[in-house]
């Protein structure tokens, strides 16, 4: 029997550091019934041809957007050769390839009038914008489709109007929130494959991505820029920062729910999460018994929540009072009822009362 160090046979180690992989993605596999890698005598999982090659399919049927569900299905019911999948996986490049290209060339004869000091007509602007929206890449398409049927469902013309017009006053804030959305789309693809992979929310990998998502929060100011649009329109704001969430979990999720589920989970596994939780708790007490925001007995309360702030990098403790139940009620709707609306109230009025500054943080 061959070793699990023989050439021919890899440790799940082994085939982790020379996939890519990790051995919690293997092990989910395993366990989803998509690979079956035989025990050696002493019970070691062995890698060899049989499992690499399924490995490559699973890998290139995942990129194509399939569920692990769908890819179990395949291989189980009509298990294609290595060399289907791989052609698959051409024919999709390719088909990208030459949207691609076809786009470049439509930008770059428009491209050349206007160099040569010509102006595009009507008809060519109209022409130019057709052909440009048909070779669109199907994700740039479903996202554009996707976030349309919820503005048009969700939110009236003046509110789509005056929204447009927030942002359009403000030109140093979509700068900044572009740069964003890029940066936490990525972060987020990697959090969906660690919950494809099954991860666990308290694991060492999750809770780092959620430590950088705090930096990307506190790097583009986005708490503060909810804020700024709150005290603008909390109805509007509130409107599209929902559809914003929920389009992007239609997007990037497979199923849509499970990465979102993997974050929220995340958050409440976080030490900081805990810590929250355990404020919000201490001042629903406070609020039981009426006592005033101003008064001495809530010094304990504040303190608390300017620690959790500094010590996590949450960043104004007034500011995250309006963003702790604003981006609740955004990511779970169905769960947000409110309840800890009261207390968030008491924090940012005891925080007002004692005029609480960024500097003495």
């Amino acid at each position: 029997m061959a070793k699990p160090s023989d050439p021919e046979w890899l440790t799940a180690a082994e085939c982790a550091s020379r996939t890519g992989l990790t051995v919690r993605a293997l092990r989910v596999y395993e366990r989803e019934g998509l690979i079956h890698p035989p025990r050696s005598a002493k019970g070691w999982r062995r890698y060899g041809s049989t499992e690499l090659g399924r490995l490559n399919s699973i890998v290139i049927l995942k990129a194509l957007g399939l569920t692990l569900t769908q890819i179990r299905t395949v291989l189980t019911e009509n298990p294609p050769s290595l060399l289907r999948i791989l052609e698959i996986h051409e024919e999709q490049w390719k088909a990208k390839r030459e949207t691609a290209e076809r786009a470049l060339s439509l930008v770059a004869v428009a491209q050349e009038r206007l160099r040569t000091h010509q102006t595009l007509s009507i008809d060519e602007l109209c022409d130019l914008i057709k052909g440009l929206e048909k070779r669109r890449s199907p994700t740039m398409s479903s996202q554009s489709a996707v976030t349309r049927e919820l503005i048009n469902k969700h939110t009236t013309a003046d509110e789509e109007r005056a929204w447009h017009t927030w942002w359009a006053a403000h030109p140093e804030d979509v700068a900044e929130n572009k740069s964003f959305v890029e940066d936490q789309n990525a972060l987020f693809r990697e959090l969906q494959h660690l919950a494809d992979a099954g991860a666990d929310p308290a694991s060492s990998e999750v809770q780092t991505l959620l430590g950088r998502h705090n930096e990307l929060l506190r790097r583009y100011k986005v708490r503060e820029r909810a804020a700024r649009q709150l005290a603008w329109s909390r109805s509007v704001t509130t409107k599209f920062w929902g559809m914003g969430a929920k389009a992007r979990n239609l997007e990037i999720q497979s199923p849509p729910s499970r990465g979102a589920d993997l974050f929220l989970a995340a958050i409440r596994q976080s030490t900081w999460g805990q810590a929250l939780v355990k404020l919000l708790s201490d001042v629903c007490k406070l609020t039981e018994v009426r006592v005033d925001p101003a008064s001495p007995d809530a010094d304990a309360v504040v303190g608390l929540l300017c620690e959790i702030c500094r010590d996590h990098a949450l960043g104004d403790p007034y500011t995250y009072t309006q963003w702790g139940p604003f981006i609740a009620r955004i990511n779970r709707p169905d769960l947000a009822d409110g309840t800890y609306d009261l207390q968030w109230e008491f924090l940012a009025r005891a925080l007002l009362a004692r005029n609480v500054q960024k500097a003495v943080l």
